[in-house]
């Protein structure tokens, strides 16, 4: 007789990667309107994205959050691929 547990295919997935993670809270917060907590939600998004694209559209939907909570756009550095971090 067979006694082995059958293995979870889904556990066997990567875990979500955390741009992923902190796009989709930021999402949430967006939809509640907790601009500033999006913005930064966002902010963190971007450090974590591995993709161009991904990277900017953080950094676009953090300014966008930073300007409808009102709050000044912190001070941005430049990283050696030219993205502003």
């Amino acid at each position: 007789m067979n006694t082995t547990t059958p293995i979870d295919p889904l556990m066997s997935w990567p875990p979500q990667p955390l741009y992923l993670s902190f796009a989709e809270r930021a999402v949430e917060c967006e939809r509640r309107g907790a601009w500033t907590e999006a913005a930064l939600l966002w902010q963190v998004a971007s450090e974590n994205a591995r993709h161009r694209d991904n990277i900017r559209w953080a950094q676009g939907r953090a300014e966008y959050c930073r300007h409808q909570s009102g709050d000044k756009a912190p001070e941005q550095s430049t990283d050696t691929t030219g993205i502003m971090r």
